[in-house]
């Protein structure tokens, strides 16, 4: 288990309340790259698949995910993070934030504070399994 974070310290994840789900494309390559395999909205991002597969169809090594969503925001600095093994970048507004692109060599939790305008904003993530674990997760809270 790894351990960086910019910023504040990580707060346990917490799912957003009331909001709509991410729109989740998921591919059969590492690279984000076309077609998308499987189209689904989910929730939260909030997975550990371990050795196993995050669907049927898709591999449980190298494959890769792209969520997506616009959430409203009060305004105010809030803590962004993500959790992964392997490679997650993370976007608000197409603003790179967080960018662990990258194989771990294990799980790996970074955080950062962002200050945000009131209204909605596009949050992005990205996410990539090489081999062995898999689990992503993303989260946010106001500071």
């Amino acid at each position: 288990f790894t351990f960086k974070w910019v910023g504040k310290a990580p707060v346990e994840p917490q799912p957003p309340a009331g909001e709509s789900d991410w729109q989740a494309l998921y591919y059969v390559n590492k690279d984000l790259t076309d077609p998308v395999a499987l189209s689904v909205r989910q929730a939260k991002i909030d997975f550990n698949w371990g050795a196993g597969a995050p669907a049927p169809g898709i591999p449980a090594d190298n494959f890769s995910a792209r969520w997506s969503r616009n959430t409203g925001f009060a305004a105010g600095t809030y803590a962004f993070c993500i959790r992964a093994d392997d490679g997650v970048r993370l976007w608000v507004d197409d603003v790179l934030l967080l960018d662990e692109w990258r194989i771990s060599n294990g799980d790996l939790t970074i955080c950062r504070d962002y200050t945000l305008t009131t209204g909605l904003h596009a949050i992005r993530v990205e996410y990539f399994e090489e081999t062995g674990s898999a689990l992503v997760k993303a989260w946010w809270q106001k500071q």
